[in-house]
């Protein structure tokens, strides 16, 4: 069945992220308590040299750092086919909308312990939805290019989503569970634009 995949992928988080809203987390429970208390040990962490180094990995996840490396990707990726350029350009803003509205829709305070006071919500992380929309499927991209072989190339871009996650819990500006349903957010939408060009590929016989 056609789009199968991303019916199953969209429904599975919606009512991931609904059955949150309807029992009143993250804020509250046992994942508050988690998120709390592992926040203050990596908040007992932290020194001026992780500081500068954490500083400059987050900002990989910036939509300023991520825009630029995309339009130059782009360019890359133009005579592989205009498919995969409005995949690559689709995937992290679809996921950046889908952030902002459940920003929005859970309305979570940023931790106490934060670094920098940000004026939007803290659940979900868009820094880590925005690191595994975008590196996450841009690693997959270059490896269905074969540009990198499979181990190397996914293993990089784990590393690189896995750092942004970490950097916005060494700076206190998220708790866990911001990050990991961030990654959640950003992997169903990269694996909505994998599907999309897989079906593309199809339909034009290739």
């Amino acid at each position: 069945m056609r789009y199968r995949i991303s019916i199953l992928a969209a429904l599975f988080g919606a009512l991931w992220f609904g059955g949150l809203a309807a029992v009143g987390l993250p804020g509250s429970g046992w994942i508050a308590a988690v998120d709390a208390r592992l926040g203050a040990w990596i908040a007992g962490l932290r020194s001026p040299e992780g500081l500068a180094l954490f500083r400059l990995v987050t900002a990989l996840g910036n939509k300023e750092t991520i825009i630029a490396l995309a339009v130059l990707v782009s360019l890359l990726f133009w005579r592989r086919g205009r498919g995969q350029v409005a995949a690559l350009w689709l995937v992290p803003i679809g996921a950046a909308l889908t952030t902002t509205w459940l920003k929005t829709a859970f309305a979570r305070p940023r931790p106490d312990f934060a670094l920098q006071n940000l004026p939007d919500f803290s659940f979900p992380s868009g820094h880590a939805t925005g690191a595994m929309a975008f590196y996450g499927f841009l690693a997959w991209l270059m490896v269905r290019n074969g540009w990198l072989r499979p181990g190397p190339g996914l293993a990089l871009g784990a590393l690189v989503v896995g750092l942004i996650g970490f950097s916005r819990l060494y700076l206190g500006v998220h708790y866990l569970s911001d990050v990991l349903n961030g990654y959640l957010v950003g992997a169903l939408w990269a694996l909505a634009g994998a599907h999309f060009l897989r079906e593309s590929r199809e339909n034009s016989g290739n």
